[in-house]
């Protein structure tokens, strides 16, 4: 069967070659969406779905969730320096500075959870 499979690749050529990566990208998504919807976990076991999760995690979610961790370590340090600042040392010199960067941490949180 192997080789019946490798004879019809060489008479398709590359129009072929190109229907086989639209049907693994096609598949690919298809292999996300049954994961998401599985309530088995021993699927989650195995090597070929484990390279999966890391490849996506690597290439797209680390960095998105990273850039969103600094932004709410921005945000929590801001409103921890104007608590202090404004009611602990009675001091508001950098109060309109501090509501600035506040009022960018309320929306990007808005931006960020919107993709």
């Amino acid at each position: 069967m192997d080789h019946d499979h490798e004879h019809e690749e060489e008479e398709c050529g590359e129009q072929c070659h190109d229907h086989k990566v639209y049907v693994l990208k096609k598949r690919e998504m298809d292999l996300i969406k049954i994961l998401e919807e599985t309530e088995n976990l021993s699927v989650f076991v195995q090597t070929s779905v484990l390279d999966l999760i890391e490849f996506k995690w690597n290439s797209y979610a680390m960095n998105w969730h990273l850039v969103g961790l600094i932004m709410h370590f921005i945000y929590m340090g801001t409103v921890s320096y104007f608590v202090f600042k404004l009611y602990v040392q009675d001091k508001d010199e950098w109060k309109y500075w501090c509501l600035t960067i506040m009022s960018l941490g309320i929306v990007y949180p808005l931006i960020y959870d919107s993709y």
